[in-house]
């Protein structure tokens, strides 16, 4: 995952791997996911993380193996997310402490 800067004079910073989804709101940390296969074909785990944008800390938020947490998007104010678990297609809403 890379930040680019907005008038296209490129990159400003290589943050991590995963798929980014939100931005919070003080603009210092993304949310994202990352996911893992075994076999190049199908998802074997899959969690949800924030990076910290100035120094590319990285929190583990869900850390369950034998979960697939995936596609996570942060409430307006940065107090929730939400994001669905793959293998059954059940939406969950989270706190964030």
């Amino acid at each position: 995952m890379e930040v680019y800067a907005f008038d296209g004079s490129g990159l400003i910073k290589s943050l991590t791997d995963g798929i980014a989804t939100s931005w919070f709101p003080d603009g210092k940390k993304v949310l994202f996911f990352l996911d893992e296969s075994l076999d190049g074909h199908g998802v074997s785990n899959s969690d949800i993380f924030i990076v910290d944008v100035e120094t590319n800390e990285i929190t583990n938020l869900t850390n369950t193996p034998d979960v697939l947490e995936m596609y996570p998007s942060l409430s307006p104010n940065g107090k929730q997310i939400t994001y669905t678990n793959s293998e059954t297609g059940v939406l969950i809403i989270a706190d964030l402490k």
